[in-house]
């Protein structure tokens, strides 16, 4: 099982020019019957596809954009998940944020997760981040 972060999903809808080439190795990584994200992720892609600097979609287009990621395995949060969570941000010295998306990718069973935002190699157990963009 693979985990996908946020900034995948941004660029597989970016109108914007400079995101072009990102977007299109967005889009040819997406694989909804072996990836997973949480509803972190759905949120944080709301947040982004309404805000006028970054994606400015309209409320309702966002919506439709947030149905189609459903096709995804979504974690839900518990108080599990939070405390994989803190326990990650203070073994790892990473934001709270950073580390709900590895404890989320974690309780999934995910060995890998697609992120622009995490550091490309690094290894959080048995997960491994990669940076699908690297180079670009």
């Amino acid at each position: 099982m693979e985990f996908v972060d946020t900034d995948v999903l941004i660029y597989v809808v970016s109108r914007r020019s400079e995101d072009q080439e990102k977007a299109r190795v967005a889009r040819a990584l997406i694989d909804f019957s072996k990836q997973a994200i949480s509803l972190q992720v759905l949120r944080e892609f709301y947040n982004a596809a309404t805000h006028a600097s970054k994606l400015a979609f309209r409320h309702n287009e966002a919506l439709t954009l947030c149905a189609g990621w459903r096709n995804f395995k979504i974690l839900e949060p518990t108080l599990r998940l939070f405390d994989d969570a803190t326990a990650i941000c203070d073994r790892f010295q990473i934001s709270y944020y950073d580390a709900a998306i590895i404890a989320a990718a974690r309780t999934l069973g995910c060995d890998v997760i697609y992120s622009e935002d995490l550091h490309h190699g690094q290894r959080y157990g048995p997960l491994r981040v990669e940076n699908p963009f690297r180079g670009l």
